[in-house]
Protein backbone atom coordinates (compact mmCIF):
# COMPACT_ATOMS: atom_id res chain seq x y z
CA UNK A 1 0.00 0.00 0.00
CA UNK A 2 3.01 2.48 0.99
CA UNK A 3 4.53 2.26 -3.10
CA UNK A 4 1.17 2.92 -4.10
CA UNK A 5 0.65 6.03 -2.13
CA UNK A 6 3.98 6.76 -2.73
CA UNK A 7 3.42 7.01 -6.82
CA UNK A 8 0.41 9.64 -6.51
CA UNK A 9 2.00 13.09 -6.82
CA UNK A 10 -1.09 14.96 -4.77
CA UNK A 11 0.33 12.67 -1.96
CA UNK A 12 4.01 13.36 -2.03
CA UNK A 13 4.13 16.79 -0.26
CA UNK A 14 2.30 18.89 1.41
CA UNK A 15 1.66 21.69 -0.94
CA UNK A 16 0.12 19.18 -3.61
CA UNK A 17 -1.92 17.25 -0.97
CA UNK A 18 -3.65 20.90 -0.05
CA UNK A 19 -4.29 21.59 -3.70
CA UNK A 20 -6.08 18.27 -4.71
CA UNK A 21 -7.76 17.71 -1.68
CA UNK A 22 -8.72 21.62 -0.85
CA UNK A 23 -8.27 23.95 -3.09
CA UNK A 24 -9.37 22.51 -6.22
CA UNK A 25 -12.58 20.71 -5.41
CA UNK A 26 -13.22 24.20 -3.45
CA UNK A 27 -12.88 26.38 -6.54
CA UNK A 28 -15.19 23.56 -8.52
CA UNK A 29 -17.67 23.70 -6.08
CA UNK A 30 -17.84 27.30 -6.22
CA UNK A 31 -17.56 27.40 -10.25
CA UNK A 32 -20.64 25.25 -10.38
CA UNK A 33 -22.97 27.05 -7.86
CA UNK A 34 -22.51 29.77 -9.22
CA UNK A 35 -23.57 28.64 -13.22
CA UNK A 36 -26.18 27.23 -11.20
CA UNK A 37 -27.35 30.15 -9.52
CA UNK A 38 -27.58 31.83 -13.58
CA UNK A 39 -30.77 29.49 -13.78
CA UNK A 40 -32.07 29.65 -10.46
CA UNK A 41 -31.15 33.07 -9.01
CA UNK A 42 -30.56 31.13 -5.74
CA UNK A 43 -27.54 29.63 -3.79
CA UNK A 44 -28.18 26.33 -4.15
CA UNK A 45 -26.47 24.01 -1.80
CA UNK A 46 -27.47 20.37 -3.53
CA UNK A 47 -25.29 21.60 -6.12
CA UNK A 48 -22.44 22.22 -4.15
CA UNK A 49 -22.62 18.80 -2.64
CA UNK A 50 -23.15 17.34 -5.53
CA UNK A 51 -19.85 19.03 -6.47
CA UNK A 52 -18.37 17.30 -4.35
CA UNK A 53 -19.42 13.93 -5.12
CA UNK A 54 -18.34 14.27 -8.71
CA UNK A 55 -14.96 15.63 -7.54
CA UNK A 56 -14.90 12.26 -5.60
CA UNK A 57 -15.29 10.12 -8.76
CA UNK A 58 -13.46 11.89 -10.52
CA UNK A 59 -10.38 11.25 -8.49
CA UNK A 60 -10.99 7.57 -8.89
CA UNK A 61 -10.46 7.96 -12.42
CA UNK A 62 -7.54 9.72 -12.09
CA UNK A 63 -6.09 8.11 -9.42
CA UNK A 64 -6.63 4.17 -10.37
CA UNK A 65 -5.17 5.48 -14.75
CA UNK A 66 -2.01 6.72 -12.78
CA UNK A 67 -1.16 4.10 -10.85
CA UNK A 68 -1.48 1.80 -13.53
CA UNK A 69 0.62 4.07 -15.75
CA UNK A 70 3.17 4.45 -13.22
CA UNK A 71 3.11 0.87 -12.87
CA UNK A 72 3.58 0.06 -17.06
CA UNK A 73 6.22 2.87 -17.55
CA UNK A 74 8.26 0.69 -14.65
CA UNK A 75 7.44 -2.60 -16.55
CA UNK A 76 5.45 -4.22 -13.58
CA UNK A 77 2.25 -3.76 -15.02
CA UNK A 78 3.89 -6.09 -18.00
CA UNK A 79 5.25 -8.44 -15.43
CA UNK A 80 1.92 -8.99 -13.77
CA UNK A 81 0.40 -9.71 -16.55
CA UNK A 82 2.11 -12.05 -18.06
CA UNK A 83 3.09 -14.15 -14.68
CA UNK A 84 0.26 -13.19 -12.49
CA UNK A 85 -2.47 -11.67 -14.26
CA UNK A 86 -5.39 -12.08 -10.87
CA UNK A 87 -2.37 -11.14 -8.74
CA UNK A 88 -4.99 -10.51 -5.80
CA UNK A 89 -2.76 -8.36 -4.14
CA UNK A 90 -1.64 -6.28 -6.71
CA UNK A 91 -5.66 -5.20 -7.39
CA UNK A 92 -6.58 -5.20 -4.14
CA UNK A 93 -3.94 -2.67 -3.04
CA UNK A 94 -5.34 -0.65 -6.54
CA UNK A 95 -8.71 -0.56 -5.05
CA UNK A 96 -7.64 0.33 -2.01
CA UNK A 97 -5.54 3.02 -2.79
CA UNK A 98 -8.63 4.46 -5.17
CA UNK A 99 -11.36 4.11 -2.37
CA UNK A 100 -9.08 6.11 0.48
CA UNK A 101 -7.85 8.97 -2.15
CA UNK A 102 -11.68 9.36 -2.82
CA UNK A 103 -13.05 8.79 0.26
CA UNK A 104 -10.47 11.05 1.75
CA UNK A 105 -11.60 13.84 -0.86
CA UNK A 106 -15.21 13.50 -0.13
CA UNK A 107 -15.17 13.72 3.14
CA UNK A 108 -12.34 16.74 3.66
CA UNK A 109 -15.07 18.75 1.95
CA UNK A 110 -18.10 17.38 3.33
CA UNK A 111 -16.96 18.64 6.46
CA UNK A 112 -16.49 22.03 5.22
CA UNK A 113 -19.99 21.75 3.70
CA UNK A 114 -21.39 20.81 7.05
CA UNK A 115 -20.13 24.24 8.27
CA UNK A 116 -22.51 26.11 6.16
CA UNK A 117 -25.61 24.20 6.23
CA UNK A 118 -26.07 20.90 3.63
CA UNK A 119 -28.81 18.74 4.91
CA UNK A 120 -28.16 15.64 6.77
CA UNK A 121 -30.03 14.01 4.82
CA UNK A 122 -28.30 14.41 1.55
CA UNK A 123 -24.85 14.13 2.90
CA UNK A 124 -26.24 10.53 4.66
CA UNK A 125 -27.63 9.94 0.43
CA UNK A 126 -24.15 10.49 -0.78
CA UNK A 127 -22.35 8.73 2.41
CA UNK A 128 -24.38 5.92 0.86
CA UNK A 129 -24.42 5.98 -2.68
CA UNK A 130 -19.97 7.03 -2.53
CA UNK A 131 -18.62 3.41 -2.49
CA UNK A 132 -21.11 2.11 -5.31
CA UNK A 133 -20.03 5.28 -7.66
CA UNK A 134 -16.27 5.03 -6.51
CA UNK A 135 -16.17 1.34 -7.91
CA UNK A 136 -17.99 2.02 -10.82
CA UNK A 137 -15.74 5.22 -11.62
CA UNK A 138 -11.98 3.11 -11.08
CA UNK A 139 -13.84 0.86 -13.47
CA UNK A 140 -13.82 3.75 -16.29
CA UNK A 141 -10.43 4.40 -15.07
CA UNK A 142 -9.47 1.22 -15.87
CA UNK A 143 -11.49 1.46 -19.34
CA UNK A 144 -9.47 4.64 -20.13
CA UNK A 145 -6.21 2.98 -19.38
CA UNK A 146 -6.70 0.13 -21.74
CA UNK A 147 -7.85 1.65 -24.49
CA UNK A 148 -5.23 4.35 -24.49
CA UNK A 149 -2.55 2.05 -23.51
CA UNK A 150 -1.09 1.73 -27.14
CA UNK A 151 -1.36 5.48 -28.04
CA UNK A 152 1.38 8.12 -27.68
CA UNK A 153 -0.58 9.91 -25.27
CA UNK A 154 -1.75 7.72 -22.73
CA UNK A 155 -3.59 9.71 -20.66
CA UNK A 156 -5.70 10.81 -23.37
CA UNK A 157 -9.22 9.05 -22.46
CA UNK A 158 -8.48 9.81 -18.74
CA UNK A 159 -8.46 13.17 -20.05
CA UNK A 160 -11.81 12.95 -21.46
CA UNK A 161 -13.41 11.11 -19.16
CA UNK A 162 -12.52 13.86 -16.45
CA UNK A 163 -13.17 16.93 -18.31
CA UNK A 164 -17.00 15.55 -19.45
CA UNK A 165 -17.52 14.29 -15.96
CA UNK A 166 -19.09 17.10 -14.93
CA UNK A 167 -21.37 17.42 -18.02
CA UNK A 168 -22.56 13.94 -17.97
CA UNK A 169 -23.56 14.30 -14.56
CA UNK A 170 -25.59 17.20 -15.05
CA UNK A 171 -23.89 18.85 -12.31
CA UNK A 172 -24.77 22.57 -13.20
CA UNK A 173 -27.28 21.89 -15.40
CA UNK A 174 -30.10 19.33 -15.44
CA UNK A 175 -29.53 16.70 -18.30
CA UNK A 176 -33.24 17.39 -19.36
CA UNK A 177 -32.37 20.42 -20.74
CA UNK A 178 -30.10 18.87 -23.09
CA UNK A 179 -30.42 19.08 -26.56
CA UNK A 180 -31.20 14.97 -27.76
CA UNK A 181 -27.47 13.88 -28.34
CA UNK A 182 -26.45 15.15 -25.33
CA UNK A 183 -28.82 13.84 -23.41
CA UNK A 184 -28.81 10.56 -24.31
CA UNK A 185 -24.68 10.69 -24.19
CA UNK A 186 -24.99 11.67 -21.05
CA UNK A 187 -27.64 8.72 -19.65
CA UNK A 188 -25.07 5.93 -20.97
CA UNK A 189 -23.57 6.77 -17.48
CA UNK A 190 -25.25 6.85 -14.13
CA UNK A 191 -23.64 9.75 -12.43
CA UNK A 192 -26.78 11.96 -13.02
CA UNK A 193 -29.29 9.24 -11.92
CA UNK A 194 -26.54 9.27 -8.90
CA UNK A 195 -27.13 13.20 -7.97
CA UNK A 196 -30.64 12.99 -8.57
CA UNK A 197 -30.93 10.13 -5.97
CA UNK A 198 -28.61 11.96 -3.65
CA UNK A 199 -31.29 15.40 -4.14
CA UNK A 200 -34.42 13.03 -3.69
CA UNK A 201 -33.06 10.35 -1.30
CA UNK A 202 -35.04 7.71 -4.03
CA UNK A 203 -32.77 5.34 -5.45
CA UNK A 204 -34.14 3.42 -8.73
CA UNK A 205 -31.71 0.39 -8.55
CA UNK A 206 -31.90 -1.39 -11.72
CA UNK A 207 -30.98 1.54 -14.02
CA UNK A 208 -27.96 1.68 -11.72
CA UNK A 209 -27.34 -2.12 -11.89
CA UNK A 210 -27.45 -2.28 -15.38
CA UNK A 211 -24.62 0.34 -15.67
CA UNK A 212 -22.38 -1.66 -13.42
CA UNK A 213 -23.01 -4.85 -15.24
CA UNK A 214 -21.76 -2.60 -18.59
CA UNK A 215 -19.31 -1.46 -17.81
CA UNK A 216 -17.86 -4.19 -15.69
CA UNK A 217 -18.47 -6.71 -18.67
CA UNK A 218 -16.37 -4.09 -20.98
CA UNK A 219 -13.15 -3.66 -18.44
CA UNK A 220 -13.28 -7.13 -17.94
CA UNK A 221 -12.42 -7.88 -22.16
CA UNK A 222 -10.36 -5.36 -22.42
CA UNK A 223 -8.30 -7.02 -19.26
CA UNK A 224 -8.88 -10.46 -20.95
CA UNK A 225 -7.51 -9.11 -24.48
CA UNK A 226 -4.63 -7.37 -22.99
CA UNK A 227 -3.82 -10.45 -21.37
CA UNK A 228 -3.73 -12.30 -24.95
CA UNK A 229 -2.26 -9.78 -26.47
CA UNK A 230 0.58 -9.66 -23.91
CA UNK A 231 1.29 -13.51 -24.14
CA UNK A 232 1.23 -13.82 -27.83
Amino acid sequence: MRTQFSSLIYLRDIKTFITYFFITPIIQMILFVLINQQYSSTIDYNIALSSVFISANASAINTINQLLVTDKILGIHTEMIVHKPYAIKYWFDKIATVYFSSLLLFLINICILAIFGVTTNQMYSAIALLPFSILYSLLIGVIAFYLAINMSNIYFFNNIFMNILPIISGLAIPIATYPAIFKNFSMLFPYGQLLTAIHTNQVVFVPLLTHFVIVGLISALLYRYRIAFQKK
